[in-house]
């Protein structure tokens, strides 16, 4: 597990986050109209791989359930629950999101036109009031010394029995500045099953040979060149599930509130 030497809170690593919200970015790439992605965030094919694993894994969570109520922990931008919006499936859906940053939040009710993104901390939430919950690139902003807390917090405002979809970088990837920690499968799992039960947890975002070649000829310094075959193909690839994380650049997992 990466992981920086300061286990507490750092002004200077979340302020790298603060930064970016400067701009909507997560709005960039596109989940139903050509084209996908943009030169402007390399981590566009990702992106929407995580958004195609989170409505795979939702649909089934919610077949034929009514007035279920869904909370974004760490919402950001609102940028994730747009995409999910714009597949047009969950009407029968509330959505929410939170975030405790006041111009990520901003963005996300612009976009929305909604109050249901809450600038609030996730403790302040009403207990068990959340049938099902995502946490997607969130974990590894915070830092270990509040993790237990953060994720005790998690399942206070989750209902018993109710899932939660998660994401974070893995430590194929170098730590970026904005993070305190990347994640190996086994130190996820046991963070989380104090908590959670573990439903699933797999490697995706795997740069193979071929991924790595098209990207490198479709995006460079002075081009960038999308087609539907190879967006397609990126977006596919990078949700495929892989039991190990050697090669992958993000961790997926599903659990369960215990």
């Amino acid at each position: 597990m990466e992981i920086n030497q300061n286990l507490n809170r750092e002004s200077q690593i979340d302020d790298v986050q603060a930064r970016q919200y400067s701009f909507p970015y997560h709005y960039i790439p596109s989940i139903s109209t050509f084209p996908f992605f943009n030169k402007g965030w390399s981590f566009a094919d990702s992106y929407l791989a995580a958004i195609r694993l989170f409505d795979n894994w939702f649909a089934d969570q919610v077949k034929e359930q009514r007035n279920h109520r869904h909370m974004d922990f760490g919402c950001g931008d609102g940028g994730f629950l747009h995409h999910i919006a714009m597949l047009g499936k969950y009407g029968e859906i509330e959505f929410f999101g939170i975030d405790s940053d006041e111009r990520a939040i901003s963005w996300a009710r612009q976009f929305s036109g909604s109050n249901n993104f809450l600038c609030e901390d996730i403790k302040d939430l009403p207990h068990s009031s959340y049938d099902s919950g995502s946490l997607v690139e969130v974990y590894e902003h915070i830092p270990p010394s509040e993790c237990s807390e953060f994720l005790s917090n998690i399942a206070d405002a989750l209902k018993p029995g109710a899932p939660l979809f998660v994401t974070v970088p893995s430590t194929q990837k170098p730590l970026e500045a904005k993070h305190y920690r990347h994640f190996d499968l086994g130190t996820l799992a046991k963070e989380f099953e104090a908590f959670f039960s573990i439903e699933e947890i797999y490697g995706f975002e795997h740069r193979s040979f071929i991924s790595r070649f098209f990207k490198r000829i479709l995006k460079t310094r002075w081009w960038s060149i999308e087609t539907k075959f190879t967006s397609e193909y990126l977006i596919s690839h990078y949700a495929a599930k892989h039991s190990k994380i050697s090669g992958c650049g993000r961790i997926g997992m599903t659990v369960r509130k215990c």
